[in-house]
């Protein structure tokens, strides 16, 4: 009877864990986090960029910022591990297409054969980490407390939305350090504390999220080791000190010394980076920006800048500069960029408090190529004069070379004219998710510019909605603009031929009237005898006769 009841519940394990791959698969099917979302992409953007780097980089360039690893554009921020990882699938992904980690060009790469991709690896860590651990830690759990829960436990957590969701759905690879975290779990229940140490040591080294669960099993750990009889504390502490330390030292040895080996045949260098971001500060001295004078890239998002900082006109080498979450209202009068020659990425997100950039806010940086002003949701004002700047004292006014903007999710309604005629050029410009007003005021953005988008960067085009007037409100101002074509085409035909029309009829009137004037009509009412005459031929009797 046992032997009955044992099959009977590997069976219905085995088919609560299709269950759970299936639930996966189907979420799999949907997009993903940041699907269509430039600039950045989102979370599956990121997986991928790690990619890129570790196969085309070398292990000690994987964590450094540089011309080929930007790290301001998802830089590799996890543990060791997952950089190895993302290595392998690298390898794997490049075997089947070279395009989905092409260093560079690879950037924001969509495709659904990448999808189908990037999506089966999620569901084979699930496969041979995520559901054979929980599964482990179920049947420790049963050993341990005899509770006889196994398929209630296993069923839960193997079809928990929350995992599935965010691994499956959003993109990320959660189950991998989730996995080896019940393992460390299930391994304390059955009282092998070295195998818990180790698994935990993986897991931690994989995501750093785990360092939420380190202090519980530092405790525990330490509390069974010191429990014992005092001549095994010892030992106990040293080999779950060995399994540790030996992890760390293979999984991190090996990045810490390639770097180690770099910075050493290398003369030190002023800083070329500096990550100032959620400091809490308001202000910075002019004392910070003074120094590095070799500085390119500057982060100084989530503080409490309520103005521009003046520090920033000693960063002359700046080439990125990255302002997001700061609590700044508006770029106006002496609040404006100083004159940063090479700058040619400006960010400004997520700036709770902006609502307007005014005249010759941006006026002075004159390299910007990349310009993100995305999820601003007060900002409704940018004015024609912004960007605008007479750099060579002729008669027109000198602009940016602007290859990207992005003006996504803010409060927008209307763009000037002498704004947008600039940027009907542009690479990507990201005007999505705004209240646009559909009217004279956005001709140029209705008649010429979305049309521009739409051949350039098509995805783009795509959710530019009206919100007034009513009678347009949710229509595409694609769909807008292509109806405005239409209708400007057939009133174009019916001029045509109004014209053409004037342009017989009028010159055959006054022909008729001046023929009339000088009696041309009654030359034909004169020779009527003539003309009668004329429909009669002499016959002889041997021909027909004709009439």
């Amino acid at each position: 009877m046992k032997n009955v009841d044992k099959i009977k519940m590997k069976s219905e394990i085995l088919a609560t864990a299709f269950l759970g791959l299936a639930v996966r698969s189907i979420i799999s099917l949907y997009s993903y986090s940041g699907f269509d979302s430039p600039p950045m992409h989102g979370d599956y953007e990121a997986q991928r960029h790690w990619q890129e780097i570790t196969v085309n980089l070398g292990v000690g360039e994987w964590y450094t910022n540089s011309s080929s690893n930007d790290l301001m554009y998802w830089g590799l921020d996890y543990p060791p591990l997952t950089a190895y990882h993302s290595y392998f699938l690298g390898r794997i992904g490049k075997a089947i297409d070279p395009r989905f980690v092409e260093l560079h060009e690879s950037r924001g790469f969509q495709s659904e054969e990448h999808k189908r991709f990037m999506r089966a690896t999620v569901v084979a860590a699930d496969v041979l980490i995520y559901l054979p651990a929980i599964l482990f830690l179920v049947f420790s759990i049963d050993k341990t407390f005899q509770s006889n829960d196994c398929l209630f436990l296993f069923t839960l957590i193997a079809t928990y939305p929350g995992q599935i969701l965010i691994d499956n759905g959003h993109f990320q690879y959660n189950n991998i350090s989730l996995g080896l975290a019940a393992v460390a779990v299930g391994a304390i229940l059955r009282k092998r504390l070295y195998t818990a140490s180790f698994f935990f040591t993986l897991a931690l080294n994989y995501k750093q999220m785990e360092l939420y669960h380190s202090l519980p099993f530092f405790a525990y750990l330490l509390g069974e080791c010191v429990s014992q009889k005092s001549s095994f504390v010892n030992m106990n502490l040293t080999k779950s000190a060995i399994a540790a330390v030996t992890i760390l030292c293979i999984v991190v040895g090996q990045v810490t010394c390639q770097s180690k080996d770099e910075t050493t045949t290398t003369k030190p260098e002023s800083p070329k980076i500096l990550d100032i971001s959620y400091m809490e500060i308001d202000d910075l001295p002019e004392t910070v920006l003074h120094g590095p004078r070799d500085l390119e890239t500057l982060i100084a998002a989530g503080n409490l800048f309520k103005q521009l900082p003046k520090a920033l006109k000693y960063a002359t080498n700046l080439t990125s500069l990255v302002l997001n979450e700061n609590p700044i209202e508006s770029l106006v009068g002496d609040n404006i960029f100083p004159p940063l020659t090479k700058l040619n990425h400006l960010s400004m997100t997520f700036m709770a408090m902006l609502y307007k950039i005014g005249p010759g806010a941006l006026s002075e940086l004159q390299s910007l190529k990349e310009l993100i002003l995305s999820d601003n949701k007060f900002l409704n004002e940018i004015d024609e004069e912004a960007l605008s700047k007479n750099v060579t004292g002729g008669q027109y006014l000198d602009y940016p070379p602007l290859e990207k903007v992005y003006l996504n999710n803010c409060n927008i309604t209307t763009l000037p004219k002498p704004l947008l005629v600039r940027w009907d050029k542009l690479k990507a410009l990201d005007l999505r998710f705004n209240p646009w007003s559909c009217d004279t005021s956005n001709d140029y953005l209705i008649n010429v510019l979305i049309g521009q988008v739409n051949k350039t960067t098509e995805v783009l085009a795509k959710n530019v909605q009206c919100a007034s007037p009513d009678t347009l409100k949710g229509v595409e101002i694609l769909r807008v603009a292509d109806e405005h074509l239409v209708e400007s085409s057939s009133g174009s035909l019916v001029w045509v031929g109004l014209l053409v029309v004037l342009l017989i009829a009028v010159p055959t009137l006054l022909g008729a009237y001046v023929m009339k004037r000088r009696g041309c009509f009654g030359v034909f009412r004169r020779h009527d005898s003539v003309a009668d005459r004329a429909l009669y031929n002499r016959t002889s009797f041997n021909e027909d006769f004709h009439i």
